[in-house]
């Protein structure tokens, strides 16, 4: 991590959300199974935008590495990403994180 325009980007209800059962869903391979999801296109594309900007890509999930690394398969993003991770689940700094976490952003579907 020595890049320091990284963006964070979550799996499950930000990638990936519940399959709508037509032809935009994609089937991510993980344990042995091959699970059923719909990709957020307007988020995907974010994450290639600015990837093109220069910004290093990590894609997290309170799911794991691994769940991480089936959904960049699955959505063809392995050229974007930089590395996967499990989300942290604690952090340990002397700042509370909304002194210096920047915003959340979601892109609506509309």
């Amino acid at each position: 991590m020595t890049h320091e325009a990284i963006i964070c980007f979550d799996v499950d209800e930000t990638l990936l959300m519940p399959a709508k059962n037509d032809h935009t869903d994609v089937f991510v391979k993980y344990n042995g199974r091959a699970e059923r999801r719909s990709p957020h296109k307007k988020h995907i594309q974010f994450l290639k935008d600015n990837h093109f900007r220069g910004f290093t890509i990590y894609l997290w999930s309170g799911n794991g590495a691994e769940w991480c690394a089936a959904t960049s398969d699955a959505l063809g993003l392995d050229d974007y990403i930089s590395h996967v991770m499990a989300k942290p689940i604690k952090i340990v700094d002397d700042l509370d994180p909304s002194e210096w976490l920047p915003k959340r952003i979601y892109l609506e579907d509309k």
